[in-house]
């Protein structure tokens, strides 16, 4: 899963390090386990959810730098203020 992390982030032109893909990783894994009892999400399949859930959410940090600090209020399963706070690491 990691490996198909760096890999999707790479081709969306966002670097990121095996560290934060680690993050990534168990982010998506806590949500998936999760996810029935509480429908965080209905994106299906790891390709999907990256590009959709962890690349969408941090592709503007491609054209801009994240300030200090953010406020994310009320996003459910996170996002898109949990995978910024990651990149950021």
């Amino acid at each position: 899963m990691k490996t198909l992390i760096k890999k999707l982030f790479h081709e969306a032109g966002i670097a990121i390090s095996d560290s934060q893909a680690l993050l990534f990783e168990r982010y998506y894994n806590l949500i998936c386990e999760n996810n029935s009892d509480n429908d965080l999400t209905r994106i299906k399949g790891e390709e999907n959810f990256i590009i959709k859930h962890f690349i969408d959410s941090v592709y503007y940090t491609k054209f801009m730098d994240i300030p200090g600090s953010l406020v994310d209020i009320g996003t459910g399963a996170g996002f898109p203020g949990i995978p910024p706070a990651v990149v950021a690491v």
